[in-house]
């Protein structure tokens, strides 16, 4: 490994539970205590299907304008304020950096809130830069992405390592030729045993990976 490409979500950030939460955010800033199981519901529905969802809960209080700018204050909010590291991966960020391997950031979040939750959890100066899915108007079903984040760094995609913990990322990133290492994340456990097969390696949490790393430096 030359170059590491991180992803946000789920890898970097411990941020997976808001957006299970965010409906029922929705719903109190509307005024009124989400049904149980708003989750389950809407987590099916296109986001246009979700806010037509809500909408109608709210008994049309709101449109469908006014209900994206209350989502991205909402979304806003939260990785400005409340979003946490995953587990020890500030450690694990520190030990590539003291192998000189260059990092950046490859996320579906819009590139301004990914850096601000990098700079208030303290793991910015870890990354050259984040590149957003939003910049390029392609998502993760598609390999650009990634793609140009190795190209920014200056790498061809076999000198590089792509850190991942969705399903359809993994895929995507290894169907484009990249090695693919996966960190566990609750909110892909129903995907656990196809991630497994699917990514080079495997790990349930940082620690296995510190660990991993230090093995490595003693043999």
């Amino acid at each position: 490994m030359k170059a590491a490409i991180f992803d946000l979500d789920g890898t970097i950030l411990d941020s997976m539970p808001v957006w299970r939460d965010l409906g029922n955010r929705l719903c109190r800033a509307l005024g009124f205590e989400p049904p149980e199981n708003l989750y389950a519901t809407v987590k099916s529905m296109t986001l246009d299907e979700s806010a037509d969802y809500l909408i109608k809960l709210s008994g049309y209080k709101t449109t469908k304008e006014e209900m994206a700018q209350m989502h991205y204050k909402l979304i806003k909010d939260f990785y400005e304020n409340e979003v946490q590291l995953k587990p020890r991966v500030k450690e694990y960020l520190a030990l590539l950096k003291e192998k000189n391997i260059p990092m950046c950031v490859a996320t579906e979040t819009d590139s301004t809130l990914a850096q601000k939750a990098l700079e208030r959890t303290g793991v910015a100066e870890y990354f050259q830069f984040c590149l957003s899915s939003k910049d390029i108007g392609k998502g993760k079903h598609f390999p650009d992405l990634y793609e140009m984040a190795a190209k920014k760094m200056g790498y061809e995609k076999e000198d590089v390592v792509i850190y991942e913990d969705a399903c359809y990322a993994v895929r995507t990133a290894k169907k484009a030729g990249f090695e693919v290492h996966c960190i566990h994340d609750d909110s892909q456990k129903h995907d656990t045993e196809e991630l497994k097969m699917l990514a080079d390696h495997f790990f349930e949490d940082y620690e296995q990976y510190i660990s991993s790393a230090k093995e490595r430096q003693d043999n």
